[in-house]
């Protein structure tokens, strides 16, 4: 009698190891080709007229027309929400003059609201004599006026309107202009800056203070406003308070 051969063990583990194998392809190549029909069917649903933007409603502008927002927005009433941008739409926007960006909301299935950030104006600027240029809080002229009542800003050395500084090298003055203490705001006539980033506050009276850079402007407005309170100033006096805990006096 013959005896049996022993099983390969080796071969039969092998074979089990790749049918395995074989196993997961399948399915792994199922799962991808469900996933992009769904994916595929998803969009094609998303994508019908009854989710398009029928209904965009835009708010928050004041000095930019509702047709301009509408048309740089690129939404129309077959666009798809879920191919609106708001990053894009926002970007789009700020080239208004007004528009510092733009918040998109999506109301699934079909309206749009386009909240529109406007700027906020916080001086003037002289760009010569008979003009007066609005500058906003971030820096960005927004349109001449005849008169105003705001605070001037002024750019020590500013070359003219080809080079405007207050969104760059000038805008500390800015910063100043829209953080001026109720209790002495309405004695500033201006605010200059030079390159060198030195602020001066030019006085009604006239005195001028000088400030320093636009750091620790808190402490630097407490001084000014004691030294207003308290002091017996000449016209033509400079006040330098860029140390407020040493404050010094002199003539220009």
């Amino acid at each position: 009698m013959m005896a049996r051969r022993p099983k390969d063990t080796a071969t039969h583990g092998v074979t089990r190891t790749r049918r395995f194998r074989r196993f997961l392809l399948v399915v792994g190549v199922l799962a991808t080709v469900l996933v992009l029909a769904v994916g595929y069917a998803g969009s094609w649903v998303l994508h019908r007229s009854f989710f398009a933007a029928h209904s965009v409603s835009i708010e928050g502008n004041v000095h930019e027309t509702t047709a301009q927002i509408s048309s740089l927005s690129g939404i129309t009433s077959h666009t798809a929400l879920i191919d609106i941008n708001p990053s894009l739409i926002s970007s789009r926007l700020d080239r208004l003059t007004w528009v510092s960006g733009a918040t998109v909301s999506k109301h699934w299935p079909h309206s749009v609201t386009i909240t529109v950030h406007e700027r906020k104006v916080c001086a003037v600027t002289r760009e010569n004599p008979s003009t007066n240029e609005l500058v906003s809080c971030d820096g960005y002229p927004l349109g001449s006026v005849p008169t105003s009542n705001l605070v001037q800003v002024a750019a020590d050395g500013w070359n003219g309107p080809a080079h405007w500084p207050f969104a760059h090298w000038a805008a500390p003055a800015v910063v100043v202009a829209r953080s001026l203490p109720v209790a002495f705001a309405n004695q500033v006539v201006c605010v200059s800056v030079n390159r060198s980033g030195i602020i001066t506050l030019h006085m009604t009276t006239p005195v001028t203070f000088v400030l320093g850079s636009d750091h620790g402007l808190g402490d630097k407005y407490v001084a000014v406003a004691a030294v207003l309170a308290h002091a017996s100033l000449t016209p033509g006096e400079v006040v330098d308070v860029s140390v407020p805990s040493d404050v010094t006096v002199h003539l220009k």
